[in-house]
């Protein structure tokens, strides 16, 4: 029986240690993935950790290409920042030293500013734009100007 000799601990050959996101910052980039998923923004993400870089990336759709990826870089940390977002083409849309700072860049592309107003009288629950109600809608088709009342103006 051959014995090997016993290498401490200290010698030992180290694997990479592999970067990944803690517990708050995975909770704050899911939330706001969420968010973009019940808009119907986003469908899919992936979640990957290398030795130098963790990477959340956000898809439109599964088979493509990602919309966004949201990087940490803890190298970076005393530098630009550890966290990026970056574009679908690769540019750097926002770096920094707080992820919630960073994030917030993608909470203002899925605000828009819409004026909804219901849709007048039983039309199966569709909403039109605000001052496109159902009189404003037919006069306009008869070449009027809305009158409010939906009746066509007499001669």
């Amino acid at each position: 029986m051959t014995v090997h000799p016993l290498t401490p601990l200290d010698q030992a050959p180290r694997l990479p240690e592999q970067v990944f996101f803690d517990r708050r910052e995975l909770g704050a980039i899911l939330a706001v993935y969420g968010r973009m998923v019940a808009a119907g923004e986003m469908r899919d993400y992936g979640i990957r950790g290398e030795a130098d870089v963790a990477m959340f990336s956000i898809f439109r759709r599964t088979a493509e290409y990602p919309a966004y990826r949201v990087e940490k870089r803890p190298r970076l940390r005393n530098r630009q920042g550890m966290y990026a977002l970056i574009g679908q083409a690769g540019q750097v849309l926002r770096r920094g030293h707080d992820l919630t700072a960073v994030l917030r860049f993608l909470e203002q592309k899925s605000i828009r500013a819409v004026d909804w107003a219901p849709a007048a009288g039983g039309g199966g629950g569709r909403a039109q734009p605000a001052g496109q109600g159902q009189g404003a809608s037919q006069a306009a088709a008869h070449g009027a100007a809305p009158s409010g009342s939906g009746r066509r103006p007499g001669p």
